[in-house]
């Protein structure tokens, strides 16, 4: 959806650029005007009367398709892709050659405005809106052609002082008309950038509804599942108390049993989903609060034939229930990698701007593929696990303004190195 909203405000950007950086009405009022001048250079200079009378239509012409394109965009609502606007624009270079041709060609002081009318012409459209390369190679054309005609054709030059004086009105021309349509591009830039930042927000409004829906879903999921599964669980252990049949017994546990995973799998959906509570940070002792996560484990971990040690010692502030379920989380994770045999090593270091706490398994480690997805939610290669686990304890780190990177190499396993600063950050 947010993509369709940003191609939808480029191409409007773009349609509005197209017409904003058609020539306008005063661009082509000061290149008529210094055409007039022009003309009263050479009526001073006295050049051949007839010349000056063809630069006279011409110049009248080029009026005439000046207002064609206006009325055009008036009565047709033509923007400057309209084929009409190409007619009138190849008229309006017709009636610019025949005034450079009939006065001194590339020896004249009209000449440089071809080369201002193609730079201006590339500049602000390039070559690929429609009939672009057409008038781009027009001029283009002329200007390679244009020496080579002989002065029979095109006229002799100037004397230098009315020449010049012409150039200088020519180069005046040109500097106002690019003043002209670089305050066009500027004003289309910052109608772009506003509509590109309109749709921005736009998406991320629709974000934040999004997630502000799925909170409320998670709270009525929390509330409609919760207390059926609780019931359930009740009944089960309850009959499991009350029979004595072998196989009943077994179906009450396998039922009791499930009852729990769904309910845990469904309180870890419903912690990621809803916003992470506020940190309440306190002095504690990084070993002890992992040797008190370790003990949970221990039993899991004789049973699995796997060892866990813990070494080191650092003090930090931080919120010990919530980095007490993230230690927990990572210890799981690495239990389950593990081997009978293996090894989970826990080592605590003070640093200069904190505590770092790495927690290192001997189990099967990951490929760099799936170490990279490591963390994202959802993302897990158990069977029976839902990838929430490192997500929530990377966020915890972060929370207190530290991180959580991961180390693995595969066959040889893996360490998490969690870090948090000296003084626990305390957003949200």
């Amino acid at each position: 959806m947010h993509r369709l909203l940003v191609h939808q405000s480029a191409q409007e950007a773009l349609e509005f650029q197209r017409e904003e950086l058609s020539v306008r009405p005063t661009t082509y009022a000061v290149i008529n005007a210094s055409s007039g001048l022009i003309l009263a250079v050479l009526l001073v200079a006295g050049y051949p009367p007839w010349r000056i009378a063809v630069f006279s239509a011409a110049l009248a012409l080029a009026l005439v398709v000046h207002g064609a394109v206006w009325a055009l965009r008036a009565q047709l609502r033509a923007r400057p892709t309209h084929p009409l606007h190409l007619v009138t624009l190849l008229a309006w270079q017709a009636t610019l050659l025949v005034q450079v041709g009939v006065v001194g060609g590339i020896r004249g002081p009209v000449f440089p405005r071809l080369g201002v009318a193609l730079g201006v012409s590339v500049a602000l459209f390039g070559v690929t809106m429609r009939g672009q390369k057409l008038t781009a190679g027009v001029l283009l054309a002329a200007m390679l052609l244009f020496p080579f005609a002989p002065e029979s054709w095109t006229g002799p030059g100037l004397p230098a002082p009315h020449h010049w004086t012409a150039l200088y009105v020519v180069g005046g021309a040109g500097i106002a008309t690019a003043m002209i349509e670089l305050s066009a591009v500027r004003r289309v830039a910052e109608i772009s950038f506003a509509a590109a930042s309109a749709a921005r927000e736009e998406v991320v409004e629709r974000a934040l509804k999004r997630t502000r829906d799925l909170e409320l879903l998670s709270g009525r999921i929390s509330h409609e599942l919760r207390n059926p599964l609780s019931a359930i669980k009740t009944l089960a252990q309850a009959s499991f108390r009350a029979v004595s049949d072998a196989e009943t017994r077994m179906h009450l546990e396998v039922i009791e049993n499930e009852a729990k995973r769904i309910e845990d799998a469904l309180q870890g959906h419903l912690s990621f989903a809803r916003p992470i509570e506020k940190c309440v940070p306190t002095a504690v002792q990084l070993g002890e609060l992992a040797d008190d996560t370790i003990g949970l484990l221990r039993g899991r971990c004789a049973t699995a034939g796997v060892q866990i040690r813990r070494k080191g010692d650092a003090l930090a502030e931080v919120d010990p229930r919530r980095v007490r379920d993230a230690l927990l989380n990572l210890l799981v994770n690495a239990l389950e990698a593990c081997s009978p045999g293996g090894e989970i090593a826990v080592e605590i270091a003070s640093t200069h701007h904190g505590a770092t706490v790495r927690i290192s398994d001997t189990g099967r480690g990951m490929s760099a593929e799936v170490l990279g997805r490591l963390g994202t939610p959802y993302f897990t290669t158990r069977d029976s696990g839902n990838g929430l686990g490192v997500a929530l304890a990377r966020a915890t780190f972060e929370q207190h303004g530290g991180s959580l990177e991961f180390e693995s190499v595969p066959g040889a396993g893996t360490t998490a190195i969690a870090t948090v600063p000296a003084r626990a950050a305390m957003g949200a």
